[in-house]
């Protein structure tokens, strides 16, 4: 007699086709010039479907799949080599290797903002990946630096403000 399906999965046995779809949203997304409201609520539902058990295989694959690509980096550092002695080169070239170097999950967290709620995913997904850790899932440090520096400047001194609300 064939087992029914447990609430609560052991962290071996994860769901690997719903993280495949979701990491696929992901690969779509990050590949579009512009990433579509209805692209970040795919990933946003997606993710929030996975069991907690499931969230550290996610969270590896999104390590692997969201991450700026030796082959796209390495002419820009050759060429920075070469421009050197060339000031006005060498500005260009560094407009192009500072967004060279940003992490294509950097571009895709910093979109969720424009959701409604998506502030709070983003804390909560944070939340996840800072429990995976603690639980001992590989090293996920890159996740959470893209989300920490993600926040930084957004709640940079001068941003925000305070006001006491009255009647």
């Amino acid at each position: 007699m064939p087992k029914k399906k447990e609430k609560g999965r052991a962290a071996s046995n994860p769901d690997t086709r719903r993280i495949k779809t979701l990491i696929a949203a992901v690969e779509e997304a990050l590949k579009a010039p512009v990433i579509e409201t209805a692209s970040l609520t795919k990933i946003r539902d997606g993710y929030l479907a996975l069991h907690r058990d499931d969230k550290p295989s996610f969270f590896s694959l999104l390590l692997d799949r969201g991450e700026v690509r030796p082959e796209d980096l390495i002419p820009l550092t050759e060429d920075a080599r070469e421009a050197r002695k060339d000031p006005a080169l060498w500005r260009n070239l560094m407009v192009k290797l500072r967004s060279g170097v940003e992490s294509p999950r950097w571009r895709l967290f910093r979109q969720f903002i424009s959701l409604p709620g998506g502030l709070k995913f983003l804390l909560d997904l944070r939340a996840d990946i800072l429990a995976a850790q603690h639980q001992g899932a590989p090293d996920l440090e890159p996740l959470d630096d893209d989300l920490k520096r993600l926040f930084e400047s957004w709640f940079q001194n001068g941003f925000l403000f305070l006001k006491e609300i009255t009647l």
